[in-house]
């Protein structure tokens, strides 16, 4: 028996708006856009796939322990075992990262701090972003704003409008990263990525910039602003997107009502 990996993807319909619970199927059927996120995934990345394999690894070695005393340990359900809980780690991680970006949107939109008591971690995000939005930030334009970029996909924006001294355009993404502040990475995909946001919010040529939260203590923020050559990283994602078009066979443009 084969254990299947987990694989999700997310739609959005023509007008922007999120397709909730939508998969492939439904896409082909309805002519929904793939996302940002979803075409980048045809891309093997080797951190992602690194911190993956060794939250596996970590997973197996526990069950391991635990199966020892176990007599005729089945071993089917051992590898079930051990993938349903690789799964819940890896949505324990997506959850934080959610509740680090609810906590900053509700911020950004209504100034709501959050509670202090709640975590160390959103409390020191808060303040240290407040810091870099009012030395930076001249004008917000939109907040978690979605879009249908005429090409065929669509995404979630998590912050664009003005900033800086010549007031320039910009597209911000917020990352949580589970290592200490001065070990944290910037890696390559995040700009293609965030090439296509701007895109999708009609700021291409504006900057492109990245904010990476530690998620372990101490806590911080760090930025990457600008990114620079965005016209060489949406002509990435627009490579990713031709290769996912072609891997699922499935072109949003093509499609047309039954």
């Amino acid at each position: 028996m084969i254990i299947k990996p987990y694989s999700s993807m997310h739609f959005y319909e023509r007008d922007g708006s999120f397709a909730k619970g939508a998969g492939l199927g439904e896409a082909r059927k309805r002519g929904l856009f793939p996302s940002v996120t979803t075409i980048s995934g045809i891309i093997r990345l080797p951190a992602i796939d690194a911190w993956r394999n060794n939250l596996l690894l970590n997973v197996a070695w526990d069950e391991l322990i635990r199966c020892v005393g176990l007599r005729d340990p089945d071993e089917i359900e051992w590898k079930k075992t051990v993938t349903d809980e690789w799964r819940r780690g890896q949505s324990k991680a997506s959850g934080l990262g959610t509740d680090v970006h609810g906590s900053i949107e509700d911020f950004l939109r209504d100034g709501r701090r959050p509670n202090p008591h709640g975590t160390d971690l959103i409390l020191s995000t808060i303040d240290q972003i407040e810091a870099w939005m009012e030395e930076n930030v001249v004008k917000i334009d939109g907040i978690e704003d979605s879009f249908a970029h005429p090409m065929g996909f669509g995404g979630r924006t998590d912050l664009h409008g003005t900033w800086g001294v010549r007031q320039r355009p910009f597209t911000l993404d917020w990352k949580t990263q589970g290592k200490p502040i001065d070990d944290i990475s910037f890696w390559d995909d995040w700009p293609v990525q965030l090439s296509a946001n701007a895109a999708g919010q009609g700021k291409l040529d504006g900057d492109l910039i990245s904010a990476a939260i530690s998620t372990v203590e101490p806590y911080g923020v760090t930025f990457r602003e600008p990114w620079g050559d965005n016209l060489y990283w949406f002509g990435r994602f627009n490579n990713r997107f031709d290769v996912w078009k072609d891997e699922k066979k499935f072109d949003p443009l093509d499609w047309s009502p039954a």
